[in-house]
This record gives C-alpha cells, structure tokens and sequence, in this order.
C-alpha cells in the first residue's frame, strides 16, 4: 500500500538528527530490521528488481529481517511492536532499523469510500455509473470527514512508534520516511485529474508528515525526494501507486545520503546500468548525478531546508483560495480540532473535482484492490 515536521527550532532538530548520525558513523551497519507497510516490502516489483531493502543489505553487507506486511496501518504495528517477540528481538539486536507506515492509514478511508461509490452504484460497470449532485455531495461528505482524524490518529500513532522502538534499542538509529504524494503524471489529458488528486491529498499527507518530521530520528524525506517527478518513480502510470525499481533505487539512495555511512556502492552502479537509456534520459540529472556520486563513495555536500508540510502544497496547484485556507487549517489545527468533521462548506469545494474524477478514480480503486488480494 502506500503499497498510495510542525515547525521545530532549526538547532534542536540539527542537533537529534545528529545525534542519531553519530551512533552510526563508526561501524558498519550488520543488522538491520525493517518495519511497515509495502513500501518495505517491494509490492510491485518483479523478481528480479531490488527493493530498497535490498539495497541497503547489499551496499551494508547486513542481514536483514524485513517484518514489512502489504497494507500495514499504524495502529497495526503499534500492535506488532508489543505482542511480536521475533519482532522485539529483532529490533533490540538491531544496528539500523527502517520504518515506512502512515500511508495507508489514509489510503484505506480512500479505497472503502470507493467501495461504497461503486456499490451503490448496483452494477460492477464503471461506465453505467449515474452520478446526481446529491449522491455526490453525500459521498464527499463521507470521503472528506473521515480523512482528517485518520491523518491525526496516524501522527500520534507515529510517534508512539518511534516511542516504543526506541524503549527496545535505545542506541540504534530509526530511519523514518515521509509519504509521497503519488498523483503526478506526465500525461496532459490525465493531469487535469491527477492535479486535484495531488492537491486533495497534499492535505493530509501533510499532516502524517509533519508528525514524522517531529521524531527525533533520522528522517528519509521521500516525499520531497519524489516530488514533481513520482510519475517517473512509481506504477503511476499503471493505476498502481507503489514505487517502481527506480523508485526504490532513490529511497535507498536518499537513507544513506542521510545517514552519510560508507559501504559497497557498486550495487547502485550495477542497477543504473539496467535502466533503459529513455527512461535513464527523463530523470533528472541532478538526481542520477547524485546516485552516481554516492556510488563512489561521495555524499552529498549541501545541507538539506527544513521542510515543513507548508511546501507540500504548492500555492499554484491549489483550485482556490478557499482551498489554499482549507489546507493550511488541516495541516494547523490541534489535535482535538483534527478529529472534529469538516465542515460541510469546505467539503463541497471539492465536490467538482471528484465529479470530474471518479470514473477514473474507481479504476485505481479496481486495479490496486485486485492487486492487493492477489498479494
């Protein structure tokens, strides 16, 4: 599943992500647990395509346990942190622990308010699907109200996670990834529907975000690190939001551009070589410089902005003023605030847009469901 930091005083966050670096500087990493959703998991790939896990295994040379399960919430592993005893051994040993989670806590209200769309509907045709204002008003509502205190539940259960691996190994560095926003195309006649997507869900995905942010452990910023380019990075394309073999390449990448730690980068130049030169030509070069570079053992220099939810929502792909408001209060707001519905008014700004997208909206919802019972 999504296989689809509130502000801090700039010195105090240098000075966690610090810390966790200099636990790490001195020896090489030779167990490492990864922990989430089908991020960790490699959903999607073929066979013979790494995982960003095994990236890291092979540019470490670590054992692995990958406890990653497809559609993984995060009260799920809160659960799997108390009661899993592998688990809880594995983290204790553990020299580097990796989480992905947060994704599908939202993505699931998605994908059961689709259910109930094409259920009402009273046949499985997509293209015999009536749509009056009324229904759709009344979905919205639905859609909309349940987002907000699934986003909020995320980033406390979030932290609560970091909270609990770090009881188990105080001493090993957490590597938490942020949530990219996969609704990003370079197909015009799709972008007039994935733009709103993208905008929608910025929202709240700005929220999980800002609670992984908030943890004082070593952050992955795969949201920023997709961002303007996920159509490149992921099955987009193919109705599936997971990333792609090249995706993973760059989550690898970027944990250990943060963690700064040497190892055997000849892993990343062996896999840059199966890229297809078209499909090498349309990343950017900045980025494949930058694998390139890691590849022989250079880090990157340049230290990275703090990067609040705020720069999750471009201002010139909000449809509104209206929306530009809504979405600062959902990133903003307290925690009891989170919880409460949204308002009807502010719900119905997005009625024209789910108009204009469902049709295509239920094909994502077909095609990863299927996915996701086939896994």
């Amino acid at each position: 599943m999504i296989t689809i930091k509130i502000k801090f005083a700039a010195a105090v966050t240098a000075f966690a992500v610090l810390a966790c670096m200099q636990s790490v500087s001195a020896e090489t990493a030779e167990n490492i647990t990864v922990l989430g959703d089908s991020i960790s998991t490699g959903y999607g790939l073929d066979d013979d395509e790494l995982s960003y896990c095994g990236y890291l295994q092979e540019y470490f040379d670590a054992d692995l346990d990958n406890f990653a399960k497809d559609g993984r919430q995060t009260a799920e592993l809160i659960e799997q942190l108390e009661n899993d005893a592998d688990v809880r051994s594995s983290v204790e040993q553990a020299d580097l622990i990796c989480v992905s989670i947060g994704g599908n806590d939202v993505l699931q209200i998605f994908l059961d308010s689709l259910s109930e769309l094409k259920n009402a509907g009273g046949n499985n045709s997509e293209e015999q699907f009536v749509f009056s204002q009324e229904f759709v008003q009344g979905f919205i509502m639905k859609y909309a109200s349940a987002f907000g205190p699934a986003a909020a539940q995320a980033g406390e259960n979030i932290a609560e996670i970091r909270k609990k691996i770090s009881e188990l190994n105080p001493e090993a560095p957490i590597i938490m990834q942020t949530v990219y926003n996969p609704f990003e195309t370079d197909n015009e006649k799709l972008n007039s529907i994935m733009k709103p997507l993208k905008t929608f869900t910025a929202m709240y995905l700005g929220v999980i975000n800002n609670a992984v942010r908030q943890q004082p452990t070593v952050i992955a910023d795969i949201h920023k690190k997709f961002s303007e380019n996920s159509w490149l990075y992921t099955n987009i394309k193919e109705f599936d939001i997971h990333p792609n073999y090249v995706g993973h390449m760059l989550i690898a990448e970027e944990i250990i551009q943060t963690l700064e730690k040497p190892g055997n980068g000849e892993v990343f130049k062996t896999q840059l070589e199966n890229i297809p030169e078209d499909y090498l030509s349309a990343i950017p070069e900045d980025i494949t410089g930058e694998i390139i570079r890691l590849a022989d053992g250079e880090f990157r220099t340049e230290t990275a902005d703090a990067f609040s939810a705020e720069n999750e929502t471009n201002p010139t792909e909000v449809t509104s003023e209206a929306s530009k408001k809504q979405s600062s209060e959902a990133e903003n707001i307290n925690k009891t605030e989170q919880k409460k519905k949204i308002r009807l008014s502010s719900v119905l700004l997005f009625a024209g847009i789910i108009l204009i997208s469902a049709a295509v909206l239920l094909k994502v919802y077909s095609k990863i469901r299927k996915r996701m019972t086939e896994k």
